[in-house]
């Protein structure tokens, strides 16, 4: 991401089979207009990222016009807030799977919008992904703070045993 150049809509591409491990807030700050992050591979094969050693571990999106696409994101820590933290518009997630590692191994939410401003997360899509997290303490695929206008939400498959919030809130 340190090599993209903003409002060029550069890709990254993760190659199949490869891990990160993220241990703290931010692990991932996709910072710059227009990035696009994209996994090869299909199945379990795909991209994948850890979420463990802390419940802030996320990656952050902080940047209009980020997409990302084919990634599998699993928490490997109880109580994980949320895989994508969001606080800008024109974010795309296709095709990505949330899920938890294991029992109490869990991701609270697979993205929040955490701004409290109404408008922050316009125009957001979420189309073809796949968040299964068996947790009681779970909240749901997508958690908002604020208002938020044309989001395309389509297509997911989310199973879980939600807390109180749901699978959109």
């Amino acid at each position: 991401h340190d090599a993209a150049v903003a409002s060029r809509y550069d890709t990254i591409i993760c190659k199949q089979g490869h891990t990160e491990t993220l241990a703290a807030a931010a692990g991932i700050a996709l910072s710059k207009i227009g990035v696009q992050l994209v996994g090869l591979g299909t199945g379990a094969s795909r991209p994948t990222i850890n979420l463990g050693t802390a419940t802030t571990a996320t990656v952050t999106v902080t940047a209009a016009n980020i997409g990302i696409y084919n990634m599998r994101f699993l928490s490997t820590f109880a109580d994980v807030v949320t895989a994508i933290g969001l606080t800008a518009a024109g974010f795309t997630c296709e095709g990505c799977e949330f899920g938890d590692s294991a029992v109490d191994l869990n991701l609270l939410s697979a993205i929040k919008a955490t701004s409290t401003s109404d408008g922050n997360a316009n125009n957001i899509r979420l189309v073809g992904n796949y968040f299964l997290s068996q947790d009681a303490a779970t909240l749901g695929f997508f958690i908002h703070a604020a208002d938020i206008l044309k989001a395309v939400i389509e297509d997911n498959v989310i199973v879980g045993a939600f807390a109180t919030t749901g699978n959109i809130s």
